[in-house]
């Protein structure tokens, strides 16, 4: 099975706003407004890739060529809407597959289909990512926004206190 997967749209919502970001860093000034956004920034990417999930909201299209397997994983989950899942048959027949004809599973990221479907194509597009940051990512980000704000320069690692605070939402990578 041939498979492509594309970003379509990312939010560049910034679920930490820069004054609340000064006001947990204790800054008064704006001399240090620009470095504080870019490291918001940092910390977002550096928490999706410790967690293994997509925090900001996006919008995806994974197209699968030739034979569609039962199971579908869905990355990066977990996944809040599946959008549309289209089907292309032979002679420029399309069709589309809704909720009754599949399920996705209880961690939102594999799309189970109930009876098999020859095609030639499907394109599945659907949306992940928070709309309200859970408390624990939030304060993670912040733990290690303080770091890198206070050792400018130096260790930039993922603090033990973030990584403690990501960890029951850390998803296990096969």
């Amino acid at each position: 099975m041939n498979k492509q997967i594309e970003l379509l749209e990312q939010s560049k919502t910034n679920f930490i706003a820069l004054d609340k970001a000064k006001q947990y860093l204790r800054v008064e000034h704006t001399h240090d407004d620009e470095m504080i956004q870019d490291m918001l920034e940092m910390v977002l990417v550096a928490a999706e890739n410790y967690i293994g999930i997509c925090i900001a909201q996006s919008s995806w299209k994974l197209t699968l060529y030739d034979n569609l397997p039962s199971l579908i994983k869905l990355s990066p989950g977990p996944i809040v809407k599946l959008e549309q899942f289209k089907l292309y048959r032979g002679n420029n027949e399309v069709s589309y597959l809704t909720n009754e004809h599949y399920i996705l599973d209880k961690f939102a990221e594999n799309l189970r289909l109930f009876k098999h479907y020859p095609i030639q194509k499907a394109e599945i597009t659907y949306h992940t990512g928070y709309e309200k940051l859970p408390a624990p990512i939030k304060q993670g980000m912040l733990e290690h926004l303080a770091k890198l704000y206070d050792l400018r320069g130096g260790d930039q690692a993922l603090p033990l206190a973030a990584k403690s605070l990501y960890q029951a939402y850390k998803r296990v990578r096969l």
